[in-house]
């Protein structure tokens, strides 16, 4: 069906206004008048009306009782504005850490409530769709997306959460493109900020009414990309490229505006950016802190009998993934290499040379009663008279640090893992917060949890995927925090672990970063691998120490141009400011 008396795109699936007011009361006599309608038509009509007659203005919005966040004025603010002034097809661009997904989710719960967005496409890079995931079900209590992997799940399915990756491959794209969607959602749209990719045609295709294009850097070379995201979102708002070239674009400077005042008009109809000083949300400042601590004999004989083995059997596809749990454990505690070899060593068909290394150094575990680490975790936890949260990947590790610390006399020492249900984490996490105790995670304690009555942070073994590290540190560091936040990152000398946390350190100088920014450097590393990845083949493929140190040095310097090129994108962002302001 057309909308009558609409010129943008249809503000409701069959057509009707959004209001039962005056003008939805005549649209809906003028389709009854417009012809006989069966019994089924009739009944439609009357079940539409009926809807509408219910269904709340914008101006007062119904989900913010139904979800687990504490919202900000400017992303309520925002969600109004897109909703009612952008009838639901708008560009977020908001600095990084105001929140975005936040006013994503605020808006979609606004249309799914009245019956707008029943079929939902969320389209997100591949490193954030676990992210979302926990985002809409944590705090929005959003459990029906559905994360797709199959070219059946698209149909079979009304909400669905995907890479993008995923859906652009011809046989995914052919099935999205058979479907009408409600709401389309684009994380990093800055993605499709070049008509020519596949991509942006593939997105330009997708049947849709509501659109959100979510980017905190949406001009990342010239103002150009602006118009393509924008035409992507509403055809014609800019004018032609032609056009658009001649009266916003200055000829010497691809990134810099001309008719800045008329610019902003037409932006301000499809776009919001807030910034962080504008909105008056800033978060305290942020300290990191290294330890580095030297392994005992007994821990230096096991990590290097384990890392020859590892090295020596990485070539098999079936170890792989194996081998790489170990090697993590090795940076974490004998205790967590322990429970791998336990794991591998009970496998049938082992062969018998590899079984017998791993026996000896299982016996080798067997001989450590303490671990290094935990001294460093001790003199941390001595020197801070407040609530400490440490996280750790491995259950063994976690044990056996609660036990060294109990006894030294720290009694309020709490575990929180994936083995304990929701009733269960609640009431550790308050009793956490009841005490000046310290709380010992897993990783599921970075996720969907807000822990920032807390301002002190242990990695005590570092993820080798820098976006874990972050959003460890987000469980802290986020809005809502009111004191300095101190982060403790734990290396041992001569480890992997070392390296990871020198390039995050030294090269990304990522806990110098405000939350968020992190993947948009990632992004431009120039490797086809992750940095996890990338990681683990120099390990794994170095002859020696000196081709280790050359591995990441060469990584260093991809992370150093990946930085200059985020630093030019910001000069782009403080130019796209400049027309807001």
């Amino acid at each position: 069906m057309r909308a009558i008396h609409e010129q943008h795109p249809p503000a409701a699936p069959t057509g009707f206004p959004l209001v039962f007011d005056e003008q939805g009361a005549r649209a809906i006599l003028a389709r009854l008048g417009s012809g006989e309608p069966g019994e089924e038509r009739w009944m439609d009509l009357r079940l539409r009306a009926a809807e509408l007659s219910l269904t709340k203005g914008f101006d007062d919005l119904i989900s913010l009782d139904a979800n687990n966040i504490d919202e900000y004025d400017h992303q309520i603010d925002t969600a109004r504005r897109v909703l009612r002034d952008m009838r639901g097809r708008a560009i977020l661009a908001d600095e990084v850490g105001l929140g975005k997904t936040i006013e994503a989710c605020i808006i979609y719960r606004e249309l799914e409530m009245r019956g707008l967005a029943r079929r939902v496409l969320i389209l997100v890079p591949a490193s954030l769709v676990s992210q979302w995931k926990e985002e809409l079900e944590t705090k929005f209590f959003q459990r029906d997306f559905h994360v797709a992997d199959s070219t059946d799940d698209w149909d079979a399915h009304p909400k669905v959460l995907a890479s993008m990756d995923l859906a652009k491959r011809p046989n995914h794209a052919e099935e999205i493109l058979k479907i009408d969607y409600d709401l389309l959602v684009i994380d990093e749209a800055h993605k499709l900020k070049s008509r020519s990719t596949q991509i942006h045609k593939f997105v330009q295709q997708i049947k849709k009414k509501y659109v959100l294009l979510l980017t905190a850097t949406p001009v990342h070379n010239d103002l150009r990309e602006l118009f393509n995201l924008i035409t992507l979102l509403r055809p014609g708002q800019l004018s032609t490229k032609k056009k658009f070239y001649q009266n916003f674009v200055d000829s010497k400077d691809k990134r810099k505006p001309k008719n800045p005042r008329e610019l902003k008009r037409l932006l301000s109809q499809v776009m919001v950016r807030n910034r962080r000083g504008r909105v008056n949300v800033l978060l305290p400042p942020r300290s990191a802190h290294t330890y580095s601590v030297e392994l005992s004999g007994a821990e230096r004989e096991l990590y290097d009998q384990m890392t020859l083995f590892i090295k020596t059997n990485c070539t098999e596809r079936y170890w792989r993934l194996v081998l790489m749990t170990l090697q993590r454990a090795l940076c974490s505690s004998s205790f967590a290499v322990g429970g791998v070899l336990e794991t591998i060593l009970q496998r049938k068909g082992l062969p018998q040379n590899q079984r017998a290394v791993l026996g000896r150094c299982r016996d080798l575990v067997k001989q450590i009663k303490c671990n290094s680490k935990v001294d460093a975790v001790k003199e941390i936890v001595e020197q801070t008279h407040d609530r400490v949260i440490l996280f750790t990947d491995f259950l063994e590790s976690q044990r056996h640090i609660a036990d060294e610390l109990k006894k030294d006399g720290k009694n309020d020492v709490f575990l929180f893992n994936g083995q304990l249900n929701n009733v269960q984490k609640d009431t550790v996490v308050d009793a956490f917060r009841e005490s000046k105790g310290i709380l010992l995670s897993t990783e599921c304690g970075s996720e969907g949890r807000n822990l920032q009555f807390c301002n002190r942070m242990i990695n005590y073994d570092l993820p080798w995927n820098p976006l874990r590290v972050e959003q460890r540190i987000g469980r802290i560091h986020r809005l809502g925090q009111t004191r300095e936040v101190s982060v403790f990152n734990l290396a041992s000398v001569g480890t992997i672990e070392e390296h990871v946390l020198k390039l995050l350190t030294d090269k990304i100088r990522m806990f110098e970063m405000v939350i968020g920014e992190l993947d948009l450097i990632l992004g431009n590393i120039d490797t086809r691998e992750s940095f996890e990845e990338t990681v683990r083949t120099i390990w794994w493929t170095a002859k020696s120490d000196d081709d280790v140190k050359a591995g990441f040095d060469d990584l260093g310097k991809s992370i150093e141009r990946a930085r200059k090129k985020y630093s030019r994108i910001k000069e782009s962002e403080t130019i796209l400011s400049g027309i807001f302001e």
